[in-house]
């Protein structure tokens, strides 16, 4: 994977999803964003999704089936 990074480098988008979810974990483990529930079926605990890579903080948890749904919708519209 390095080699091949080393030839294919980030985008800025990609970059910036990188920056967000690292500062997201980041978060997490000191305690200042506590991961929730899913806000469709209430399972947890859930995976962040992140709306605006811009605002790290705003996360919206949902479960690993309905963010793959939600993901899977998203690309076919």
């Amino acid at each position: 994977m390095r080699s091949w990074r080393k030839t294919h480098p980030p985008t800025a988008e990609e970059y910036a999803k990188q920056r967000c979810r690292a500062y997201t974990n980041v978060l997490i483990k000191r305690g200042h964003l506590v991961r929730g529930e899913c806000i469709f079926c209430g399972e947890g605990p859930a995976e962040a999704h992140h709306p605006d890579y811009t605002r790290p903080r705003l996360v919206v948890w949902m479960c690993k089936q309905h963010h793959r749904e939600h993901h899977k919708e998203w690309i076919s519209t």
